[in-house]
């Protein structure tokens, strides 16, 4: 019997599988958290896509979400926010290290998986040099 191909989670044939988790971990869970990412005044605004970051002490890069009810129905605000972390979850290695970063989103149609990722790649790539140009490395 063949064996299966490999995942994107499994990039090497016969390697272990490695989980892509987005743990509690990894979430921006507090309004003092989110304020102290805005105070940072770095952002970028690609298409409908606005991600504001900051550099924080955890030494892994964390994930919070503002989706106002401008963007539409609850049904189509938390299809777009599971989006959002599934990208975050997929791209999360190559994401650089220790940044907070806040994603609000604009009303606008639902892009492919594909394109929230690299606009969430792009920009986290963007802040980080942000905050290196302010001379403030990250972890």
């Amino acid at each position: 019997m063949p064996a299966d191909p490999p995942t994107p989670a499994d990039p090497k044939p016969g390697s272990a599988p490695r989980t892509l988790r987005f743990s509690r971990r990894q979430r921006l869970t507090h309004a003092l958290q989110y304020q102290r990412v805005y105070a940072g005044k770095a952002s970028l605004v690609r298409g409908p896509v606005r991600v504001h970051g900051r550099p924080n002490d955890a030494g892994l890069t964390r994930l919070g979400l503002s989706v106002g009810r401008k963007v539409g129905t609850a049904v189509a605000r938390n299809r777009l926010k599971r989006l959002i972390r599934e990208a975050f979850r997929l791209e999360q290695r190559s994401l650089p290290k220790g940044l907070d970063l806040v994603v609000s989103l604009n009303p606008h149609r639902e892009l492919a998986l594909d394109d929230y990722r690299t606009l969430l790649r792009a920009a986290a790539e963007h802040i980080a040099a942000v905050w290196a140009k302010r001379g403030k490395n990250l972890a």
